[in-house]
């Protein structure tokens, strides 16, 4: 689900990120489109990056293994992290429910995901400059221009 508010983030900040701390060239696109299968440019990040996230999700992973005892069932991606107790219902219905819409999200989340880089690929513009009336604010300022769609 993060990962939808990174692909919107990455378009809005990567460029400011790369001029101030002077790195050589940016990963995102033409129209500041964020590197994708379909929109190309994942041969522009690192391989020690692609490298890193795997043995982190690796080690994440295998803690959880070794933290499941006998007792219980492993439940593959959850790390007991849930410092302000959301997850936590009155009784076993409220943590089904409260499981289940997790998991409901996490699916629309990842529907989101491949509709931004649908919409990227077929426009060729970036979804912040598609959708100026979410990014134009006080915060994000930087996007500045709308590309016509010709359709």
């Amino acid at each position: 689900m993060l990962a939808t508010v990174g692909w919107v983030l990455s378009e809005l900040t990567h460029n400011t990120i790369v001029s101030t701390f002077g790195f050589e060239q940016s990963i995102l696109g033409n129209s500041d489109q964020v590197p994708s299968v379909l929109n190309g440019g994942l041969d522009k990040v690192n391989p020690l990056f692609w490298v890193g996230a795997i043995c982190i999700a690796a080690v994440l992973e295998f803690v959880t293994i070794q933290k499941a005892d006998d007792t219980r069932e492993r439940e593959p991606g959850n790390f007991s992290f849930d410092p302000f107790h959301l997850s936590s219902g009155n009784n076993d219905e409220e943590n089904f429910t409260v499981q289940e819409s997790e998991i409901f999200n996490g699916r629309l989340a990842m529907l989101a995901i491949t509709g931004f880089a649908i919409q990227e690929f077929t426009t060729q513009d970036a979804v912040i400059h598609q959708t100026p009336f979410f990014f134009n604010s006080v915060f994000f300022h930087t996007v500045s221009h709308v590309v016509p769609h010709h359709f």
